[in-house]
C-alpha cells in the first residue's frame, strides 16, 4: 500500500485507494520443519515468485483480479463479494499506519525545521512510502515492513496502471504550480527580512544597554 507524507509538523498523511496484492505461489501450509525452506510458500515476495513455474503474470489492465499480483481494489471488491467486513479491515490498516509513523514524527519535525526554517506551509518536502501488510485468514493486517523508496517498476499491466495513477494523484495533491512555488519564495523572503530585522534591534538593543552600563560605569 502506498501511502503520501505530506507534512510533518503537523502530520499530514494520505493513504492511496489502490496498491498491489501478492499471493505466494505454493498453497499455504503452516509451518514445520519440512517446508520450512520453501520460501514460495511463506513468503509473497515477487522477486522471488516471480521465477516460479506456477506464477502467473497479471496480461491484461482491464482484469485486475487475476495472477499472482493484482490490485488492492480488485482485491476489496473480491472480499466484499464474499461478505467480508471490509470496512473495518481498511480502519486496522489506516491505524497500523498512523501508529507506525506518529513515533517519529518528534524526530522528524526537528530535523525538517532544521533543514527549512523559513518553511510556513509545512509543505516544502514529500515522501512516498510503501507500506508491506500481511492479511491472515481471518483479514486481521499485521505490518511487516515500509520502504523508503517503495518500486515504481512496471512489469505487469495492474503495475502501470496503479503506479501510474499513483503519481498522477501524487503531483495533484502536492500542487506543485508556479503560483504556489511564487507564494513560497515571497513567504521565505519575508521570513528572512523579519529575521534580519529583528536581529538588527537585538544588536542595537544590547549595544545601547552596553553604553549606558559603560557610562554608569565612568560616572
Amino acid at each position: 500500500l502506498y501511502v503520501l507524507l505530506t507534512g510533518c509538523d503537523s502530520l499530514r498523511i494520505f493513504l492511496y485507494n489502490d496498491g498491489l496484492v501478492r499471493f505466494a505461489t505454493e498453497e499455504y501450509e503452516k509451518p514445520h520443519n519440512s517446508n520450512m525452506s520453501n520460501v514460495c510458500m511463506h513468503l509473497t515476495n515477487y522477486s522471488l515468485n516471480k521465477t516460479h513455474r506456477n506464477f502467473t503474470y497479471n496480461k491484461s489492465a482491464a482484469d485486475q483480479n487475476f495472477g499472482h499480483k493484482r490490485s488492492f481494489k480488485a482485491l476489496l471488491e473480491l472480499l466484499k463479494s464474499k461478505g467480508e467486513n471490509v470496512a473495518y479491515m481498511m480502519q486496522q490498516i489506516e491505524s497500523i499506519i498512523i501508529k507506525t509513523l506518529i513515533p517519529i514524527q518528534p524526530s522528524l519535525a526537528h530535523i525538517y525545521k532544521s533543514c527549512q526554517p523559513g518553511d510556513v506551509e509545512n509543505a516544502c518536502c514529500f515522501e512516498i512510502l510503501g507500506f508491506d501488510i500481511l492479511l491472515d485468514e481471518m483479514l486481521v493486517p499485521y505490518l511487516i515492513e515500509v520502504n523508503h523508496t517503495p518500486s515504481f517498476n512496471s512489469d505487469t499491466p495492474v503495475d502501470r496502471v496503479v503506479k501510474e495513477n499513483l503519481i498522477k494523484d501524487t503531483l495533484n495533491l502536492l500542487d506543485l504550480s508556479w503560483e504556489r512555488r511564487e507564494k513560497c519564495k515571497q513567504n521565505m523572503k519575508a521570513q528572512l527580512k523579519e529575521r534580519v530585522t529583528r536581529s538588527r534591534v537585538n544588536r542595537n538593543v544590547a549595544e545601547e544597554r552596553q553604553r549606558r552600563q559603560q557610562l554608569q560605569k565612568e560616572a
